[in-house]
């Protein structure tokens, strides 16, 4: 079994495809490497993907018009990130991510996600939740930074 279908097959998201989808799956992704402060996407960059860590830590983060970053949250490995690409394949990204460590990641196209999430309710719920997580998540933040 290679690296990537290893990774692919750990994360929640996937780990109940078929080996054929498995496989598919694997035939369209790529794993990169990222090393410690390097950034892995930036606004405005095409949000084409979305990304599985493997390994390491990513922050995601925006910057205010004033150059203040604010930190959205951070991606621990086994999570997926830059989920967005789903809603919206042919737009940019509005926030950037960064390695705060070496990191592996594996990009998957947003075409072949989308058509896991249409082929299968399970993969379609858990990209919901997930968003609902993140939105809580940073909803939260935002309320404690507004009555701090």
């Amino acid at each position: 079994m290679s690296e990537k279908i290893w990774h692919l097959k750990r994360c929640s998201l996937f780990e109940r495809l078929t080996p054929d989808e498995l496989s598919e799956l694997e035939s369209s992704a790529r794993m990169r490497r990222f090393m410690r402060k390097s950034l892995v996407y930036l606004p405005a960059d095409q949000a084409n993907a979305v990304l599985l860590l493997v390994s390491g830590q990513i922050k995601i983060c925006n910057i205010s018009s004033d150059g203040k970053e604010s930190i959205l949250t951070f991606i621990e490995p086994g999570e997926i990130f830059g989920e967005l690409a789903l809603l919206d394949g042919d737009g940019e990204r509005e926030e950037y991510a960064a390695a705060l460590e070496t990191s592996d990641v594996v990009l998957i196209p947003h075409d072949v996600v989308q058509r896991l999430m249409q082929r299968h309710a399970h993969v379609a719920m858990e990209v919901t939740q997930l968003l609902g997580l993140r939105r809580k998540r940073i909803e939260r933040r935002l309320k404690y930074l507004m009555f701090r």
